[in-house]
Formats: structure tokens, sequence, C-alpha cells
């Protein structure tokens, strides 16, 4: 198909039998035929390509004013002579189209939607009401998110943050049973946060802090507690406080299988 006002470009290769390509007789001619015209349109001579030959090219413009027609068939032929012998071939049939607004972006034009035979106010028409559904699905769809938005930022607005990052918590049940968190709060006073200091051996823990201050100055106030390492190599790992001297903070226990690290952590309970 060639849209109204294109230029269109002819172009032929001439050959002689057992030679290949050669320079014709006279410069090739070519005609353009309209559907079941006898007598062609358009007709013109053709130029030998500079450096190539055989290869002839030529161009005319697909107009109103040179008689083509939009919607009608045209049948292109060139005729070339070798030797004193005439050639001819059709090297296109094409149909034309309706001008582009814009070169290289054909003109539509959408006639059929489902089968049925559509007017141009049938499909602006089609066209509106997609729109108008989809705005209107948008902004419901934007209202719920709205809507789902504020509840969670009620919820989240609730929360307090004593320290950066980290949400203050208040536990209502464990495993469904209040009973369970009034047990959990009871012993919680008990459990101690340690802070190993250096120097400590297999079977004696040296005491930075407890609890993020300075360990207990009393002898024997640990003994019996147990020990349960948090961090480093020891992670996991529990020994008994077998006695405590509170000059040096230095806790005699059961042998660990290595000597816990300087500030490496636990809990003592």
């Amino acid at each position: 198909m060639i849209p109204l006002d294109e230029v269109k470009l002819v172009g032929v290769c001439v050959n002689a039998p057992g030679v290949g390509a050669v320079t014709a007789d006279s410069a090739p001619t070519y005609k353009v035929f309209e559907e079941t015209t006898d007598t062609e349109i358009l007709s013109g001579s053709m130029t030998e390509r500079t450096g190539e030959t055989g290869k002839y090219r030529a161009q005319y413009t697909v107009s109103a004013a040179n008689g083509f027609e939009v919607g009608k068939f045209y049948q292109e032929t060139v005729e070339a002579i070798v030797d004193a012998v005439t050639y001819i071939k059709t090297t296109t049939v094409f149909r034309v189209v309706a001008a582009e607004a814009v070169a290289g972006f054909p003109k539509g034009d959408a006639q059929y939607v489902g089968g049925t035979t559509q007017t141009g106010g049938d499909l602006a028409t089609l066209i509106t009401a997609v729109d108008d559904f989809v705005d209107t699905e948008v902004a419901a769809t934007l209202a719920a998110v709205d809507t789902e938005m504020a509840a969670v930022k009620a919820k989240t607005d609730q929360l307090t943050f004593t320290v950066a990052n980290k949400v203050d918590g208040n536990v209502g049940a464990v495993n469904g049973s209040t009973t369970g968190v009034d047990k959990l709060s009871a012993h919680l006073p008990s459990v101690l946060i340690l802070v190993v200091g250096s120097g400590s051996t297999t079977t004696a823990v040296k005491f930075s802090t407890v609890n993020g201050a300075g360990p207990s100055a009393v002898d024997d106030f640990y003994n019996g507690a147990v020990i349960v390492f948090t961090s480093g190599a020891l992670a996991g790992q529990r020994t008994s406080i077998t006695d405590y001297v509170g000059s040096t903070t230095t806790a005699t226990v059961v042998a660990t299988t290595s000597a816990p690290a300087n500030a490496v952590t636990g809990v003592i309970v």
C-alpha cells in the first residue's frame, strides 16, 4: 500500500543471459496502469546508478495530479532493451491509501468493532464510555486505598519508641493466657543482664556490668544463680555460679568449654 502524495521509488536490475549485469541499449522506461485500464496513467525514463552497471532507478509522486486515486490498485512495469531484445517486467502492484498526516504513520479507519459496523460517532462514544469507566474505577480504588491507609496510620500512630527503631511493647497475653503475662512480669526483675569483663577463664567469670551498672560488691551475692551466655563463642551455653567475690566482681563457675571473651553478654537467672 502506498499513501497518496508519497514519492514512489522504481528500481530494476538489467541482466543479459550468460553475461549478467549489463547497461541497456537505451534508458529503460517505466509505466503505471490503473486496474483494468490498458493505457498507462504515468510513464518515464530511468537512470543508471553511478558506478553500478545495470542498476536503474526512477521515482514519481503518487498524487491525484498524476491520476492516482485512494482505494484503487496499480500495476508498475519496466521495459528494457538489451542487444535489440525488449524485456518487460512487472516490478510491483500496489494499492493507494489515504495520505499520512505524519510521514511513516498511516491513518487508521476503524470501520468494525466486534464485527459490527461503526461510524466515527460510535467509536467516539465507545472511547468516552471506556474513559469514564476507567476514571470511576480508579477513583474508587484510590478512595479505598486512602481509607485503608488511614486505618493503618491510626494504629501506627499509637506506637511509641523509647529507643530509636525499637517499638515499645506491652504484652497482653502469652499463648492466649493473661495469667502467663503476670507470671512473666513477676519473673523479669530476677533476670539480670550481664556483660563479661576481661580476664575471664573457663572457671572464673569476671563481671563488667550487671543491668548496665556495676556488679554487686557483696560476697556470695550471685551464688546459686545460672549464667546463660547470649553472644560470642559460648552463646547458648549455661553454667552455675558456685562462689562470688564482691571485691573482684568475679564468679567461680562450673567449667565452660572455653573462656568467655571480653564484652560478651549473658543473663543471670
